[in-house]
């Protein structure tokens, strides 16, 4: 009864995905079959049958799990495929840019990073910074807050990131960063 195998399936978190699975089974009678499935870690996945449809939605949790497809027939005889769905990190999303800015006379300006980026799954951020032209402008983080500081007079842009990586059971399981790049006027 089972063709083939079904593939492994790697999504974001808070994602979903639908496919049909009767392709994956026959019957030697040619008997309409019924389906179902299930997570075997469900607060990494849910998978739900409708039909011949099977529905995967991931949560917001980074994981693995493996789901199970088992198809029945009139008589009761059952077939199954087993396969891992993977749910990894969404990336952090600029929320808005960091306007260009002129540098005061005193030399120095921090800014707080938050506001700029969000994490789809509202992990912690981790921040960096560097600067095009590190002997015009330094530019340092702490926390989310980003100092820049004079060097010369001059024009830098300095790109912030934002960074957050997701892990289970000490395995990394995606790492992504967002960037935005503002130029800063030393005058």
């Amino acid at each position: 009864m089972v063709v083939g195998s079904v593939p492994d399936v790697e999504l974001t978190t808070l994602a979903d995905t639908a496919f049909d699975v009767s392709g994956y089974f026959t019957d030697d009678d040619g008997d309409r079959l019924v389906y179902r499935a299930r997570s075997m870690d469900s607060t990494v996945a849910r998978a739900i049958v409708s039909g011949t449809i099977l529905q995967l939605d991931t949560y917001d949790r980074v994981g693995s799990t493996d789901i199970q497809v088992v198809a029945t027939d009139p008589d009761t005889a059952e077939a199954s495929h087993r396969f891992k769905v993977t749910a990894i990190n969404q990336p952090p999303v600029v929320a808005q840019s960091i306007a260009d800015r002129d540098l005061p006379a005193d030399g120095t300006v921090a800014i707080d990073l938050e506001p700029y980026f969000t994490d789809p799954e509202s992990q912690p951020l981790a921040y960096s910074a560097e600067s095009d032209a590190p002997g015009t402008a330094n530019v340092s983080v702490s926390g989310s807050t980003l100092t820049i500081s004079r060097s010369t007079t001059g024009t830098s842009r300095f790109s912030s990131t934002s960074d957050t990586r997701e892990t289970t059971g000490g395995t990394a399981l995606g790492r992504d960063t967002s960037r935005t790049t503002p130029t800063i006027c030393l005058g």
